[in-house]
């Protein structure tokens, strides 16, 4: 540290000021540079959006494709003045059970005994009532559900029952089953899928006008009329025992298996 003391002087304030540049670099960093614009804010996931204006927006909604279909129009189903809505489709099974429990209650054993048979029939309430198109039929899930929509009368939801329950084909009207396809049965030997045949009302004579399949214990299934169709029974459990059916009924009948 020899020499004058004016150099001496300049080389300590030179330490002392390098000395103090590295402490307050050490104890105050600087913050990073942003890499985002000042003009965008950060946004959240949630439903709403806030722009920089403060505004909320909704964010729109992804239309479901304009190809998707519904197998039915669906309308809720309600019951007003004992009578359902014959124009309430809908493929939920539990909900047709719980609508028509009182007319299944006859048959409600098959539940567990048949279930095959049980929910067969339920699939097919509240069915309009028309003569079927049995075009495509051999595509029998589209077929069905198009056909709830347009109609199945008692010979057509006879023939579809024999052909996806019993495994048996039968083809044409009621008087024509009977007259071709069938072997009179009494009813007192009738059995599960045999067919019972019924005359119109009030006739004198045994002319076949409509048909049903028979299930147990003096109850049958059959698609009814247009009448019962439009208050919501397209399909329905009745008794043999009923007046109306047992003033009408003509006979049973076996299906000649070929």
């Amino acid at each position: 540290m020899d020499g004058h003391p004016f150099t001496k002087r300049v080389l300590i304030l030179s330490i002392m000021i390098t000395w103090t540049i590295i402490f307050v670099s050490c104890t105050h960093p600087s913050a990073p540079a942003s890499t985002e614009s000042p003009d965008k804010v950060a946004t959240t996931p949630t439903d709403t959006f806030l722009t920089l204006k403060g505004k909320k927006t909704t964010p729109k909604k992804t239309s479901k494709s304009a190809t998707s279909e519904k197998p039915l129009s669906h309308k809720p189903i309600v019951l007003t003045s004992g009578t359902y809505d014959s124009k309430s489709l809908t493929e939920d099974s539990l909900k047709m059970e719980a609508i028509y429990q009182d007319m299944l209650a006859p048959i409600a054993s098959l539940k567990t005994s048949d279930p095959k048979t049980y929910w067969f029939i339920v699939s097919w309430l509240n069915t309009a009532y028309r003569t079927p198109n049995w075009r495509n039929y051999s595509n029998y899930p589209a077929w069905r559900l198009k056909t709830k929509k347009k109609g199945l009368d008692c010979s057509g939801f006879t023939r579809v029952m024999q052909d996806r329950i019993f495994g048996r084909r039968v083809r044409g009207g009621s008087q024509g089953i009977l007259k071709t396809q069938c072997k009179p049965v009494k009813r007192s030997d009738l059995i599960k899928g045999d067919l019972v045949f019924f005359r119109a009302p009030h006739a004198k004579n045994d002319r076949i006008v409509h048909m049903g399949v028979y299930l147990m214990d003096g109850f049958f299934v059959h698609a009814t009329s247009k009448k019962s169709a439009s208050d919501g029974k397209g399909l329905m459990i009745s008794s043999l025992d009923e007046v109306n059916w047992a003033a009408e009924y003509v006979t049973g009948g076996q299906i000649i298996e070929k």
